[in-house]
């Protein structure tokens, strides 16, 4: 009996069905265990990476205050105007908080295409603000503008305040 060579790139589905009895019955182990491995994920916390903690209510009234003192003069509402970039919906707010918390510190500057609009603002740097205050006002728009209602912690600020700039 001629075997068929069996293509790596194929769909599972016909793979099954040109392999030998012995093969199939690996490969089943395998979408078994790996069936199992992501019902343990979605089904079982103890499966689950630790999920950040949630920003309390006080701590997003307090980055309201802290946006509307530092932030709100050029970003107003969280919606594009002539200079500056819209927050709601954006990428860098929805990534990485890091950079988020890097823009707010060293500022920027310079010709940057967001959505398909040139924009050629300055942000100044807001390294005046504290740790404990950056983190909560990252915390707050990232919550408001992006829908993350993930608490940023201070050392995350820290680390990235010592950090030389990119």
């Amino acid at each position: 009996m001629r075997r068929k060579k069996i293509n790596p790139r194929e769909p599972a589905v016909d793979i099954l069905g040109s392999v030998s009895r012995r093969n199939r019955r690996r490969r089943l182990g395998l979408a078994q265990a790996t069936g199992a491995a992501f019902l343990c994920l979605l089904l079982t916390p103890a499966c689950r990476p630790p999920e950040a903690r949630r920003a309390s209510v006080e701590t997003l009234a307090k980055g309201e205050e802290i946006y509307s003192m530092a932030c709100a003069q050029c970003h107003y509402d969280g919606l594009a105007g002539s200079m500056h970039p819209a927050l709601r919906g954006s990428p860098i707010l929805s990534g990485d908080p890091e950079n988020t918390i890097a823009i707010i510190l060293h500022g920027q500057s310079g010709r940057s295409v967001v959505d398909g609009k040139l924009l050629k603002g300055i942000m100044p740097a807001q390294a005046y603000l504290t740790d404990d205050e950056i983190s909560i006002v990252v915390t707050y728009i990232r919550s408001e503008f992006a829908g993350i209602p993930a608490e940023v912690p201070p050392a995350l600020v820290r680390q990235v305040r010592e950090t030389p700039k990119r």
